[in-house]
């Protein structure tokens, strides 16, 4: 017998779409959709929640200069630095 292979795999959907999900930017059936699985997937609900976590975190970093690319390169050297 060869393998079956799953056109549509909910559990697989669910996980890729679970970040907006999260965010509240599903159109409603996608959303109906998830829901609906959520209710049955323990693995959904925890990473979920880390999506959750994840969501809250991102929304609290502050977007100046400091956090530039050119700030991080200059901390770090700084960091190295006061290692020698």
């Amino acid at each position: 017998m060869g393998n079956i292979v799953r056109l549509h795999d909910v559990h697989q959907r669910s996980l890729e779409l679970l970040p907006w999900y999260a965010n509240g930017t599903l159109d409603p059936a996608e959303a109906e959709e998830i829901g609906a699985h959520l209710k049955e997937c323990s693995e959904c609900r925890q990473e979920l929640e880390v999506e959750r976590k994840l969501g809250r975190h991102v929304a609290g970093l502050r977007l100046d200069l400091d956090c530039s690319w050119t700030a991080i390169r200059d901390k770090v050297a700084r960091r190295s630095m006061s290692r020698l």
